[in-house]
């Protein structure tokens, strides 16, 4: 029978069991014996046969792959924090002066202004003061426009809010103009302090985005001068603060490390940094003189009608000071609220199993947004010393993230003690530590070097053994290109930083971080980009694929001597594949390219939300798409592994293995092509399992017959193989919010000896485990 996981029709066997009995120690469980759905022996017409020749010996493999290879990378770019925050109520600590025709807030029967006297914390200019006119006046919030309220029936929600000069009822709706879906009356006694009030809200009635439901807080008993702060209702469907619907996607995908929380985010475009991310506001730092740090806060709650009581926290998001993000267009909302800050996101890494990385701004601007592409500033800094409040701020976070609370050394024993307060004792897992993002020229020494060879940092980086990443702005033209004599220019400051005894060789000049944004022909034409760097000597560096994704289209192959475009895919199966191509070669140099992450991550499903029009995942308020290149990077994930097998392909007599023609005006009328391979392939093995791993990726029309043979000496084949494949028909196909254009299927093949016969289908990306144990 010819395997294809096509058109195959799988009739499932049933597990067959063997009683055995042990002759001392009496009666054992029997072996499951599996049953393959399909057989898979070797094919008598394969047109190329693939031999495993290397050794599934790990210490003895020619060419390790990293354990952290594939992961994430969240940006809040396309509202991603607002999507991901289980809090649904948008400006809830009124920091934001809002002067558009749509407004956050709204009142009816009532007004408010910005009060700043007898603020909530010393992190908040403004809270509500709240004048009522009339009994049941109330402030409504309208939510984020990019993910409006939605509620589930039956789902409890958390209300809170901080209160103080007011003594009466207070009811919270979540509602429409025609419907309520939520509510709850509950009384607050006055004060003269804040108060927290803390309610669980059952919905009894579900409500969509269509409805236009808002919350709105209404007082029984008109008054002047309550004041109102750090207003949220969050849903309890959730895990460490972030939807689960969310969290379940990015958790399906079993990542090996995270990255965050930029990207152009965490670099601004303002020299005084209010643009730019903060880990430190994030957290509810404060300045007290010439260091940072995150105070107690100390109030009265007063949980479901309980008893007040008193709690002390540190970093709860009421301490909080919010900053611009920098992707803010024209007037449009777009405030970085921290309710999702660093201390959560090194909470969903270590729920996730994947390694914190986090990026940290170096002291200076985004280049391409600030006075023009290239024109960065110096940053002031949190105490007005620009790049050196930076390097402490990198310092800071190390020792937040893997500090010890009994150090010796007394920065690291706070850090540690923040951490530990808020609810970690243990250290977070933390091996890498980006310094800025898409940066260039000056950058490295200016910079960046400020960092490699201040002390303090150094040592920190010893201490806790984090790698830096040395942020570069690369396309592919930007990278080093040994067939073309060219090192890019991170390797360019590396060699020069080399010459100038900053450090001895490239490696010590840290992890070079590289982004490609490109068409997805060049992913298809520069697949064994990394197959030829140097992996000996002082000569030899790290690469992380920071971001990447076919996103343009423009070429940016490092051999084109052209600027042909390319028709423009978004998000379709082809750019997958392309994507996939690019992976194998990643993965083949898995001790070059230590770290990949496609990027961005989220966006809205309403394309009038997206900054950024290419994105693994779609959300609203309810669900998410997940887009075929999701699927993709999901495969590759589930089935990376620990070292590279060496293998041959072998061709029958007068086979040639298949290519597309892509076509393209020049635009002078004339037509330009590109001649580009249909097939891609990696083998590696499983350290633990015993499994060859061998992917396969077909990006043409054209089905390929494969023999899968084991040459390995001393090892066998078990008889059994675990099929994934990813297959579409249509290479320009997209997922939509009705419909998945494809998800895995997966089976289990029967083997024969050293040979599996596989028929790789057009447009398929297949991951086969060949089991050896």
């Amino acid at each position: 029978m010819k395997l294809t996981g096509k058109i195959l029709s799988v009739a499932l066997g049933s597990a067959m069991a063997l009683s055995l009995f042990a002759g001392c120690g009496g009666e054992k469980e029997p072996p499951v014996v599996e049953t393959p759905d399909v057989d898979a022996p070797a094919l008598a017409d394969a047109q190329v046969t693939l031999s495993l020749t290397g050794t599934v010996d790990k210490e003895k493999a020619n060419r390790q792959i990293s354990s952290d290879l594939f992961g994430l990378f969240l940006e809040d770019i396309n509202y991603a924090s607002y999507a991901l925050d289980d809090n649904l109520v948008c400006n809830g600590s009124f920091e934001y002066t809002d002067t558009s025709s749509n407004p956050i807030w709204s009142t009816e029967n009532a007004t408010f202004t910005l009060g700043t006297d007898g603020k909530l914390f010393e992190t908040n200019e403004h809270y509500a003061l709240v004048n009522v006119s009339a009994a049941g006046g109330s402030i409504i919030n309208r939510g984020y426009e990019a993910v409006p309220m939605t509620v589930t029936r039956n789902r409890d929600y958390i209300f809170s809010m901080f209160i103080k000069n007011y003594a009466g009822d207070v009811t919270v709706k979540l509602a429409s103009k025609s419907k309520e879906f939520a509510s709850d009356t509950f009384t607050v006694t006055q004060s003269s302090e804040w108060v927290k009030y803390e309610r669980t809200v059952k919905a009894t009635a579900r409500g969509t985005e269509e409805d236009k439901i808002r919350l709105s807080i209404s007082f029984a008993t008109p008054a002047s001068g309550i004041c109102v702060d750090s207003v949220k209702m969050e849903t309890t469907d959730s895990t460490v603060g972030i939807k689960n619907y969310l969290y379940e996607a990015i958790a399906d995908l079993s990542p090996a490390f995270f990255r965050f929380p930029g990207g152009c985010v965490i670099e601004g475009t303002r020299a005084d940094g209010g643009n730019a991310y903060d880990w430190k506001n994030s957290i509810g730092a404060v300045v007290r003189g010439d260091k940072d740090e995150v105070p107690a806060f100390t109030y009265t709650l007063v949980k479901d009608g309980a008893s007040p009581q008193q709690v002390t926290t540190r970093g709860e998001q009421a301490t909080r000071k919010p900053n611009t993000d920098i992707w803010q267009r024209n007037t449009a909302y777009y405030e970085m609220e921290y309710g999702i800050g660093f201390y959560e996101y090194f909470l969903l890494c270590d729920k996730l199993g994947a390694k914190a990385i986090p990026i940290v701004n170096c002291g200076y601007s985004c280049q391409t947004q600030t006075n023009g592409a290239g024109n960065g500033v110096a940053l002031a800094g949190r105490h007005n010393n620009k790049v050196s409040d930076y390097i402490q701020d990198a310092i800071d976070l190390i020792c937040f993230a893997k500090g010890s609370v009994s150090s010796s050394d007394a920065n690291e024993a706070y850090w540690a003690q923040v951490r530990t307060d808020m609810g970690h004792p243990e250290p977070f897992e933390m091996d890498y530590i980006g310094i800025g993002n898409e940066q260039w020229g000056t950058y490295y020494r200016d910079y960046y070097e400020k960092f490699l060879t201040d002390a303090n940092f150094k040592k920190a980086l010893e201490t806790f053994h984090v790698q830096p990443i040395v942020g570069n702005c690369t396309m592919f033209e930007h990278c080093e290109n040994p067939e073309l004599n060219r090192k890019g220019a991170a390797v360019e400051a590396a060699d020069e930083a080399i010459r100038r005894s900053v450090v001895s060789k490239r490696s010590e000049y840290g992890m070079v971080d590289q982004h490609y944004y490109v068409n997805y022909t060049d992913f298809l034409a520069n697949t064994h980009l990394y197959d030829n760097y140097t992996r000996v000597g002082s000569s030899r560096y790290e690469v992380f694929v920071g971001e990447y994704s076919a996103n343009s289209d423009a070429i940016r192959s490092p051999s084109a001597n052209d600027n042909i475009k390319y028709s423009y895919k978004e998000n379709s199966w082809i750019t997958a594949l392309s994507e996939a191509a690019m992976m194998t070669g990643f993965e083949r140099n898995g001790d070059i390219v230590k770290l990949a992450a496609y990027a961005p991550m989220f966006a809205p499903i309403a394309t009038r939300d997206r900054q950024w029009a290419v994105d693994m995942m779609y959300f609203n308020s309810e669900k998410v798409v997940l887009t075929p290149n999701y699927f993709v990077q999901q495969l590759f994930m589930k089935n990376s592994g620990d070292h590279k097998v060496d293998s041959e392909l072998q061709l029958a007599d007068g086979y040639s293995l298949p290519k597309t023609t892509y076509t393209a005006s020049n635009g002078t009328g004339a037509e330009a092509q590109r001649v580009l391979d249909d097939i891609f392939y990696v083998v590696s093995a499983d350290e633990e399992t015993g499994d060859l791993i061998v992917k396969l990726v077909n990006a043409g029309s054209t089905t390929v017959k494969f023999n899968l043979r084991s040459a390995m000496e001393g090892l066998s084949l078990r008889g059994i193989a675990d099929v994934t494949e990813l297959s579409c028909d249509d290479p320009n196909g997209v997922s939509t919010e009705s419909k998945d254009l494809l998800k895995p299927y997966t089976f289990k093949a029967g083997v024969t000896g050293d040979t599996m016969g596989y028929v790789l289908q057009p447009y398929t990306v297949a991951a086969i485990r060949l089991r050896t144990k």
